[in-house]
């Protein structure tokens, strides 16, 4: 992507983030650290402006920054099996629709079409169950008081990160192309029919349609129910 700085390098691949990926950063940073966590800590009260709270604040860039590693480690699990596959991975770059790993080649056969696809949303869920077992953990030990002090913003960041990662999974494994579940039912209809670009007629049709529904929930909740997150339903559908 032009517009993009390279900030380090793993598995022999270049990571590196696109000038929009730090829009989306400063956006998440004060929609968690200066609304979210200051509404579920303090009963509503924002950490903006002289009552700041480094907490809340802290809770943000924390959230921000491993949600982000939540997406980088969900593109180095597709590098990782296309590697395995023989297949070039030249760089990942994180944007502000999270990231993309650019692939030197196309999988040549339907089998390596969906280990390549499938891996990615594999990690999320793992990441999803990693991060959900240490929220049960936190709440389990909360309630003991043991510690003395209380859980409550470690609890919130592993909830966070629990439900961002089970959404970045099940996103993704919608049926329609480019989408990783839309490469996994192209590589199911090539393997079926034998045919690549048949396969992927029906898959990018598949993610045509699922475009179209994104818009229309975005357009439906930011119109009729006044939901600004509407605008980023319509934004990921276009796309």
């Amino acid at each position: 992507m032009r517009g993009s700085w390279r900030i380090g390098r793993i598995m022999g691949i270049d990571i590196a983030v696109d000038a929009s990926w730090f829009i989306i950063v400063l956006l998440l940073i004060y929609t968690l650290g200066f609304v979210e966590f200051p509404r579920e800590l303090h009963a509503g009260r924002r950490a903006f402006g002289a009552g700041a709270d480094w907490i809340s604040i802290t809770l943000g860039v924390a959230a921000t920054l491993l949600l982000f590693a939540s997406v980088l480690a969900h593109e180095l699990s597709h590098s990782w099996m296309a590697l395995q596959w023989g297949i070039a991975v030249t760089r990942i770059t994180l944007f502000v629709f999270g990231g993309v790993a650019q692939i030197a080649d196309e999988p040549d056969r339907p089998a390596s079409e969906f280990l390549i696809a499938i891996m990615g949303p594999l990690m999320s869920l793992v990441l999803a169950l990693v991060f959900g077992a240490a929220w049960v953990w936190l709440l389990l030990l909360d309630s003991t008081r043991i510690l003395g002090v209380s859980l409550t913003p470690l609890i919130l960041l592993a909830s966070i990160l629990t439900q961002a990662n089970g959404s970045l999974a099940l996103f993704n494994l919608a049926p329609g192309f480019p989408l990783d579940g839309g490469r996994v039912l192209r590589a199911i209809l090539w393997g079926a029919w034998h045919d690549i670009r048949r396969a992927t007629k029906w898959a990018s049709r598949a993610g045509q349609f699922i475009a179209v529904g994104l818009v229309g929930v975005g357009a439906f909740l930011f119109f009729i129910e006044s939901n600004g997150g509407g605008i980023w339903y319509a934004f990921i559908g276009v796309f």
